[in-house]
């Protein structure tokens, strides 16, 4: 629980006890850790909603998830109530009765059971989240890097695990430190405290910044590219949160006011996993959050069938299908009427211009047996080239290409 007893000397610093109302880290615990159960619980339910309604794909990346996010759930419990009066962690040690300290600490027993608790959700976090990269990124680097750290990340925690479960004998001593100062068996808390914080922040830099050299290379627009590395790089929130966590780690080791430290770090380990778990399923979330928000997380194709036409009308349908979807097929353009020179325009005008002066005959009344309606093809050229002269607004003039999207 501590690896020293305060001094005389520290104890005659101490202020006067306060055993009515002390200051405790439970309001700050409330604040942080309540908040961060709900979105845990919110974006797990999420991801297995898309993954077997939207989408249909479970795989072992979500019961990985699944794990860990149902015991950081409990885990943030079990501190909030270590956190209560009857239990006094997160309380300065002088505002703590004797009769406990000096007894069997339950306090010290949840805050026990939170770090080895801590350690499985990392692994089962982290797991999960590389899993998650052999889906989405199929180099053979990628997985490669996703199995080595796998086998990493797995090995390192299950020997922390071991170790801090065993750090003294018997492990009852754990809670019962201030009974045994002088007697008990440890092993140096110190290194396996330093060894655990600074291995599990190392892959916390690794494992979350990986995909950054593939959002450098993949080929999306702009728009999505912006959406995708906001997405992943929520993950730095979890290593920004590992160096805290290190640094708190320090201050609750080199002090006697284990209770007072302790519960900080307990909370900030929270908000390390909470937030893993999080950035963990966003990629599984994407389904949905493509049909509540499509002007955000949708394709440039989905988001620009829904733009006005502009002048570029046939030029843009054009670009879009040559770069897009099978549905549509593939397109080519033709002109309808090419474009006559001066020469031949001048020409025209001339023919076209009736002659005054002379007379023309009566053409001859035709037969209704060669009469026919116009043809359909006739009949939706027109069409065509009346819906471009709307969009274009520039009236019946004979002389501009039409040009028509005829599938190949």
């Amino acid at each position: 629980m501590t690896s020293r007893f305060p001094t005389p000397e520290e104890f005659a610093s101490f202020p006067p006890p306060n055993y009515v109302d002390p200051v405790n880290q439970l309001p700050l615990a409330m604040a942080v850790l309540i908040p961060m159960t709900v979105l845990i619980i919110g974006f797990i339910s999420c991801r297995f909603y898309c993954r077997t309604v939207l989408v249909d794909t479970l795989g072992w990346d979500d019961w990985a998830m699944l794990v860990a996010a149902v015991m950081s759930v409990g885990s943030n419990i079990m501190l909030i109530i270590s956190m209560l009066p009857e239990y006094q962690m997160g309380y300065h040690l002088w505002d703590i009765h004797p009769s406990r300290l000096f007894g069997t600490m339950k306090s010290a027993q949840m805050g026990l059971s939170s770090q080895l608790l801590f350690t499985a959700i990392t692994t089962f976090m982290k797991v999960a989240i590389l899993l998650t990269y052999m889906r989405i990124f199929p180099s053979k680097l990628d997985k490669w890097f996703c199995r080595l750290m796998i086998f990493y990340t797995v090995s390192f925690n299950t020997a922390c695990f071991f170790i801090t479960l065993f750090q003294c004998s018997p492990v009852s001593t754990y809670w019962e430190i201030f009974k045994y100062i002088k007697t008990a068996k440890c092993l140096n808390i110190k290194a396996i405290y330093y060894f655990h914080s600074a291995q599990n922040t190392f892959s916390d830099f690794i494992i979350f910044l990986w995909p950054a050299r593939n959002l450098l290379n993949v080929q999306v627009s702009l728009r999505q590219r912006v959406t995708l590395t906001s997405m992943f790089s929520l993950g730095v929130i979890v290593c920004i949160a590992g160096v805290v966590r290190l640094y708190y780690t320090h201050l609750y080791l080199v002090s006697f006011d284990v209770f007072w430290y302790g519960a900080t770090t307990s909370i900030i380990m929270g908000v390390e996993s909470g937030v893993g778990v999080v950035c963990g399923c966003l990629p599984g979330c994407k389904p949905l959050m493509n049909k509540l928000f499509p002007r955000v997380f949708s394709n440039t194709s989905q988001s620009s069938s829904r733009r006005r036409p502009s002048t570029n009308f046939l030029s843009g349908k054009l670009s879009s299908s040559s770069a897009g979807s099978s549905e549509q097929g593939s397109y080519r353009m033709q002109p309808l009427h090419p474009r006559p020179d001066n020469r031949c325009s001048r020409t025209l005008e001339k023919r076209s211009q009736p002659d005054v002066g002379k007379q023309l005959p009566v053409p001859p009344q035709p037969s209704h047996q060669g009469l026919r309606p116009p043809s359909r093809t006739t009949f939706t050229s027109r069409r065509q080239a009346e819906a471009y002269r709307e969009l274009q607004g520039n009236g019946s003039d004979s002389s501009i290409e039409i040009f028509l999207l005829q599938r190949n």
